[in-house]
């Protein structure tokens, strides 16, 4: 059965992006190939990254809005069909065609790359004025709470840390009222409010309020009302669920993550993975470097595909002695 696709990359982020466009063309002096490629995301292409300043060195930084429209644009006029609002809810990795199902429709692919990130929340991004994403500690993001008194501040995290958190905020500001809502089983604390969800289904602004919309641990859905929704970053850099419509035994994880070699590569063959799925350092870097390099792989096994032999990724290198160079028993075929 022929595939739909040759590429089919789930998570349309930074990394989702740059391992497509990658994917399509190798190294950046070369125009897109022949290669069809899909870009999935549940949610609007690159809008967690869209909304910040990603900051790559101490002085160096850029808009977000504008490495996304820069990616985005190029994947357009390479041909990579970009598709928002399909969410996956299932893929089988392990025969071929590949297949990927989302809520959607059900394609079929050569090669699968997963750039889901770690953070299962980006969509929260939109409604700035009444949520925060919190990246620091409390002491630094007492700065951003509400002046008045008496506010309903909803503090929402993955396991212990979100509540941790929470007890550190009860502390420093005692004139608001703070609640947890966790992703994780947590114990409780004295005067503290906890919730033990078994997901988030939606959060909206509703004039001065925030609506979290959730499942609880019975499976109900249940509406939780705060005048200010904090949301704990860290707490989700040790466990994710960004990856749960994955049914493959034979994919290896990693403390939680997706265990890749040094070309990005899973342990499925024609699977790769890049951006912050594949570690916990999280940042703009990682997720165009885990991109880049997975993008290079998928290249590299299709054009061996279509044409029996590798492409020449590294132009740059030298004439003689490439069976000494690190990449030559993974680019170059000696059979050949």
């Amino acid at each position: 059965m022929a595939a739909d696709y040759d590429i089919v990359v789930i998570g349309g982020g930074p990394a989702g992006l740059m391992t497509a466009v990658t994917a399509v063309g190798g190294m950046p002096i070369n125009p897109p190939g022949p290669i069809k490629a899909l870009v999935l995301d549940k949610d609007v292409v690159g809008e967690f990254a869209r909304y910040g300043k990603l900051r790559l060195t101490h002085r160096w930084s850029l808009m977000g809005r504008e490495l996304i429209s820069d990616l985005e644009g190029e994947a357009v006029q390479a041909g990579i069909q970009l598709k928002s609002h399909e969410k996956v809810i299932g893929a089988q990795l392990d025969t071929t065609p590949k297949t990927v199902t989302t809520n959607l429709a059900t394609y079929s692919t050569k090669t699968v790359a997963l750039c889901t990130g770690f953070f299962p929340h980006g969509a929260l991004f939109r409604h700035a004025d009444r949520v925060r994403v919190m990246f620091s500690p409390p002491q630094l993001e007492t700065a951003s709470l509400p002046k008045q008194s008496g506010r309903r501040i909803g503090i929402l995290g993955a396991g212990p840390s979100a509540l941790s958190s929470a007890v550190e905020f009860m502390q420093l500001r005692p004139d608001l009222d703070f609640a947890v809502l966790s992703e994780r089983p947590v114990s409780t604390a004295a005067g503290l409010p906890v919730h033990v969800v078994e997901s988030v289904r939606e959060v909206r602004t509703q004039g001065e309020s925030v609506k979290v919309s959730v499942l609880n641990e019975r499976g109900k859905e249940k509406v939780l009302s705060y005048d200010y929704l904090l949301v704990d970053y860290n707490s989700y850099t040790t466990w994710t669920q960004a990856t749960a419509f994955l049914n493959c035994p034979s994919l290896q994880l990693r403390s939680g993550y997706l265990a890749v070699d040094g070309y990005g590569r899973t342990s499925l063959p024609g699977v790769v993975a890049a951006g912050n799925i594949v570690t916990p350092v999280s940042g703009a870097l990682t997720a165009l470097s885990t991109g880049f390099t997975a993008g290079l792989s998928l290249f590299s096994l299709l054009h061996k595909e279509r044409t029996g032999s590798a492409p020449y990724l590294f132009p740059w290198l030298p004439a003689e002695g490439l069976e000494q160079h690190p990449l030559h028993s993974h680019f170059w075929d000696d059979s050949e």
